[in-house]
Parts: structure tokens; sequence; C-alpha cells
């Protein structure tokens, strides 16, 4: 796959609704100061010589109560991932930032409930893609507190 470059500070935004409740949840994108991401932006990736980009996703800001990942959402993702792989890159597509996934003692079913929920939409949402596509099930997995 060659040299990798990490999208970050992108879709793996979190709290803005924290602190703007009516904002649009594509403002996420943009939320940490980074552009919205454009195939110009995977253009110039590929042309540096990249072989694979990470695009980190925090889902859970846009998610229900249930776990169903909104629809505007996995759209964005997926035409993000299209653009990439559009530009011959391979893709790590992962969860990122989330704390419903950090380790709480006494909370390993409702976390692994929750896991296999959100996953199950990101299979779904994939399963015709190839094997450009990778994925990371969990990053920096930690004990808060």
């Amino acid at each position: 796959m060659g040299a990798g470059l990490n999208l970050g500070n992108t879709l793996d935004a979190t709290g803005l609704r924290k602190h703007f409740p009516q904002a649009d949840e594509l403002e996420y994108e943009t939320w940490w100061g980074n552009p919205r991401v454009d195939r110009e932006s995977f253009s110039m990736i590929a042309e540096a010589g990249f072989g694979v980009v990470r695009i980190p996703v925090t889902w859970q800001d846009h998610m229900d109560r249930e776990g169903k990942i909104s629809e505007r959402w996995m759209s964005r993702v997926q035409e993000v991932v299209d653009l990439a792989l559009s530009e011959d890159l391979n893709v790590i597509l992962n969860v990122h930032h989330e704390e419903w996934l950090d380790l709480r003692i006494g909370c390993q079913e409702e976390i692994m409930q929750k896991f296999e929920i959100v996953w199950r939409q990101i299979a779904e949402q994939f399963q015709s893609y190839n094997e450009r596509l990778l994925f990371e099930s969990m990053n920096e997995p930690r004990l808060r507190g």
C-alpha cells in the first residue's frame, strides 16, 4: 500500500452541538478548523506519493439512542471514502474518539452491544467494496478516570 496519511480532524471532530445545539451535523467536518474534504484533497495526497489514507470517523455525535447512525452522516462518510478511492488510494476507515467505547469496569456487555450495532451499519454500508477499503475496529481504547 505504501506510505499513508491520516485525514484527521475532519470526520472525527466532536462536541459541536455542545456549543452550538442547532448546528447542522455536516458542520462537524469543519468544526476543528479543517476545510471540507473534496476530490482535490485526495488528488494532492496521491500526487505527493501516498498510497493509503486513513479516514478517522467519530460516529457518536451522529447516532440516536438506539445506536442508529444518521443517514446524512453515513452518506457523507461514504462520499469521502469514494473520493479517496477514485484517486486510487487505499482507505482505512475506523471509529475514533468514541467515548462510549472507553473501557469502563462493569460495562463490557453494553459496550460490546453498541460496538456490534455501529460496525454492523458500517459493514452494511460498505459491503460491496473491495479490499482497497480496510477497517480499523477501534482507536485509542482507554480506561478514563
